[in-house]
């Protein structure tokens, strides 16, 4: 499983296949919990990602399949290069 704990809204929209500022309404709904230290990037934990994507029915089973997906996006976008 990876050690990331956090992610960013644009790796959520990556993976919920929205824009960022889909999931920023989200956080600024109080959908998704989000924090921010000082101006920086909102960022989410990883459980707090899987509480809200398992109440809107998204298919993951666990934390573990959430770390893994987030991983796969991850190596994807570093595998496409930039048009």
């Amino acid at each position: 499983m990876s050690k990331k704990k956090f992610v960013t809204t644009g790796e959520i929209a990556r993976i919920c296949e929205v824009s960022p500022k889909t999931v920023i309404a989200w956080i600024e709904r109080k959908q998704l919990r989000s924090f921010r230290i000082g101006r920086g990037p909102r960022k989410v934990t990883l459980s707090d990602l899987y509480e809200f994507l398992g109440s809107r029915n998204f298919p993951i089973a666990s934390l573990e399949d959430l770390s893994r997906l987030l991983e796969e996006h991850s190596v994807r976008a570093e595998l496409v290069p930039a048009l």
